[in-house]
């Protein structure tokens, strides 16, 4: 599992809930690769906002499991 998270800014963590998400699935067995972008929240934003930093964590999550597989 990757999971990529935007934050506010890159030396913020994973928030509260989702790392325990995080742990939850872990301890249950699975692997959990935590991938964290700093960007706008664009969920929330009225019009388009670009998250370039979202899309590279992404990107690099899917191409390391590409790798891998």
């Amino acid at each position: 599992i990757d999971w990529c998270e935007v934050v506010a800014a890159p030396e913020r963590p994973l928030p509260p809930a989702a790392a325990r998400v995080v742990e939850t699935w872990r301890l249950q067995g699975s692997r959990v690769n935590v991938h964290l972008a700093a960007g706008p929240q664009f969920w929330a934003a009225p019009e388009t906002v670009d998250c370039p930093n979202l899309i590279a964590a992404s990107s690099a999550a899917l191409t390391h499991d590409a790798a891998n597989a």
